[in-house]
């Protein structure tokens, strides 16, 4: 969503530095939640730390995409 939103703004693709924190966030997210393990409770710093990150990874998204939509508006002015 984030790379096609980009592409229409800027005719080229996103640079790596939009991309990577996002991709580390979602990383965070999977291998804590993984880590977590089956049961709830067992670990709730890793859930609190998976659902954190998540958070952040689409607030990151949204944040961008607004801004992009800013300028997409912009342009056509």
């Amino acid at each position: 969503m984030l790379r096609l939103a980009w592409q229409r703004s800027h005719r080229k693709p996103p640079p790596a530095g939009e991309i990577i924190p996002i991709a580390t966030l979602l990383a965070i997210a999977a291998i804590s939640r993984f880590m977590a393990g089956a049961s709830p409770f067992s670990a709730p710093i890793l859930l609190w730390l998976s659902a954190s990150s998540w958070v952040l990874a689409y607030l990151w998204v949204t944040v961008r995409l607004l801004i992009l939509s800013r300028h997409a508006k912009n342009r056509r002015k």
